[in-house]
């Protein structure tokens, strides 16, 4: 999967690297219903490096971005079934926000991503008590700063994922009636599914 390029290709305002990178995780969703996102992640993982091995917090960043895309996945396709997975650290801090990233991607305003973060900085960004009264300030204020840019990125993930879906939803809609000419966000409505035992794995 491209996510070296994705996450270079972002700090440079490119997105292109990163639409391929969840079109990835997409597919293989896919091709393997039931399995997670967390056997997804182990299953790149044991794949060739494409340029060269990520570190392990380019690991974490990576698997954190196929969690994302499954939640979004979750919360919005009819019958997707995300799998299982116990202590969803992901699920916990962005679960809240979806029905906020949605809305905002229905009224075709576009997101403001900083603004977005810091309006709800309480649920993003939680104010983490020093395990340490000796733990130096400015410490602090650089693990702070990489979590900022670990949540900017990943709502960017969200928000792009939900893109890509309401294209998805369009393309179907002109197979089905091609007439309709209509480029209005998917609509994106929740409903309950029956989840699926297994792992899409042998």
């Amino acid at each position: 999967m491209s996510f070296f390029q994705a996450c270079f290709a972002l700090s440079k305002g490119e997105i292109e690297p990163l639409l391929l990178f969840i079109v990835a995780v997409k597919t293989l969703s896919m091709k393997y219903p039931g399995a997670s996102a967390i056997t997804i992640a182990k299953t790149v993982d044991s794949l060739p490096a494409s340029m060269r091995p990520l570190d392990l917090t380019e690991r974490d960043l990576r698997e954190t971005w196929i969690r994302a895309i499954y939640l979004i996945m979750d919360h919005v396709v009819d019958d997707f079934d995300a799998g299982t997975s116990d202590d969803d650290e992901v699920a916990e801090t962005y679960g809240p926000v979806l029905a906020d990233l949605v809305a905002i991607h229905q009224s075709g305003l576009g997101l403001n991503i900083n603004q977005f973060v810091e309006s709800r900085r309480d649920i993003l960004l939680p104010v983490k008590e020093k395990k340490n009264i000796l733990e130096l300030e400015n410490e602090t204020d650089g693990e702070n700063f990489v979590q900022l840019a670990v949540v900017t990125q990943t709502i960017r993930v969200l928000y792009t994922t939900l893109d890509i879906l309401s294209e998805d939803d369009n393309d179907d809609n002109v197979k089905r009636d091609p007439e309709s000419q209509s480029e209005s966000p998917l609509p994106f409505e929740k409903k309950e599914k029956k989840k699926k035992g297994g792992t899409g794995f042998a």
